[in-house]
């Protein structure tokens, strides 16, 4: 256990992260996301990490993917040439753009590359 939380400290850029922007967002995938990252990479046990992310729900206003988001992500991965996961950036740069989000907070701005642009990353 001792070790998992040690991983887990990789994650608390992200609160401040949170703190320092006015209104912040995310889409639902996100949470799911989380979950996968938190239990399979760094350890976290799946009730400690499903706590820690309903938790969100009060500092982070949480949207729905629209199917819009899906079809545009979908076009715009055909044409790119982006496979595999790279669909779940896409998703979440296509919600972001339609929110006309001014920043993405990622571990992986590279990611984001089709989308740097119009847009601030902050790396985590």
């Amino acid at each position: 256990m001792e070790r998992s939380w040690r991983r887990t400290r990789n994650i608390q850029p992200a609160f401040p992260a949170l703190e320092d922007f006015e209104d912040p967002f995310t889409n639902a995938h996100v949470l799911a996301e989380i979950l996968a990252t938190l239990t399979g990479f760094y350890k976290v046990p799946a009730d400690t990490a499903a706590a820690l992310i309903l938790s969100l729900r009060d500092s982070v206003e949480v949207h729905a993917l629209a199917l819009g988001d899906y079809e545009r992500a979908i076009r715009e991965t055909r044409s790119r040439g982006v496979m595999g996961g790279g669909i779940y950036d896409s998703l979440h740069a296509t919600f972001a753009r339609r929110h006309k989000a001014v920043r993405i907070v990622t571990r992986n701005p590279s990611h984001f590359d089709m989308w740097r642009r119009t847009s601030k990353f902050l790396r985590l």
